[in-house]
């Protein structure tokens, strides 16, 4: 029979890479700043994560630390049972801890690529000019994207929901997707050069290794009220 450990050791807990850039990054944000925006959103809700599992991780280290003390002192059975279950809790945490990281690191080297893709210089914040404009590029694109896949399907370009959502819009952004009903070719057309595919993969030598993201998030500030492991 197949081994268990085999099994499990294939066991992914977390998404596939293939996952984070098409359905999560690329689906979600569209457009390279609507990606770059998703994938900053992913890297910020995982880096606090990780955190939390470390703290998490740490607290059982400490109890299980403070379990064999005590079953130094005396022997009981009811000791080594904690202690085999605190073992146990500690080894499933270390493995999510695991796949955490290689999520992180593909979120963190898609917001990497995405921002030199993006064109901002290396060590500079986004302006907020700059982040205004990308933000509407991006609004306008999602709606254009909405029209198309409309016509492809044989629909409606319009529905009720996006005539609201292009009426809510400035009137030289509204015109280009009005167009649509009235010159569908030259929506199509328009869309085609207006707009360019990027997709979120980074290059792999962009993309840390387990080792290099779990020194990465413990880099951030908070990780500074981390306790010393165990």
């Amino acid at each position: 029979m197949t081994d268990l450990s085999l099994l499990l050791e294939d066991h992914q807990k977390f998404h596939s890479i293939f996952q984070c850039r098409r359905f999560i990054t690329q689906k979600a944000g569209v457009t390279p700043y609507g990606m770059y925006k998703q994938a900053l959103r992913e890297l910020d809700g995982r880096t606090w994560s990780a955190l939390d599992d470390i703290l998490t991780l740490r607290e059982e280290e400490i109890k299980l630390e403070r379990l064999r003390d005590r079953l130094l002192a005396k022997v009981d059975g009811l000791l080594e049972v904690k202690i085999a279950r605190a073992e146990i809790t500690i080894e499933r945490l270390r493995r999510g801890l695991r796949d955490r990281y290689r999520e992180w690191a593909e979120f963190y080297a898609q917001a990497a690529h995405l921002r030199t893709v993006l064109g901002i210089p290396e060590g500079e914040p986004l302006t907020e000019e700059r982040r205004a404009a990308l933000d509407e590029e991006m609004i306008q694109y999602q709606i254009a994207t909405s029209i198309k896949c409309n016509l492809l399907a044989g629909e409606r370009p319009l529905s009720s929901n996006i005539v609201e959502n292009i009426l809510t819009m400035p009137d030289r952004m509204q015109e280009p997707l009005l167009a649509s009903v009235t010159h569908p070719k030259v929506f199509a057309s328009w869309y085609d050069s207006t707009f360019s595919a990027t997709l979120a993969e980074a290059p792999a030598k962009m993309i840390p290794s387990i080792e290099e993201a779990k020194v990465l998030i413990e880099s951030h500030p908070a990780a500074a009220l981390l306790p010393a492991p165990v």
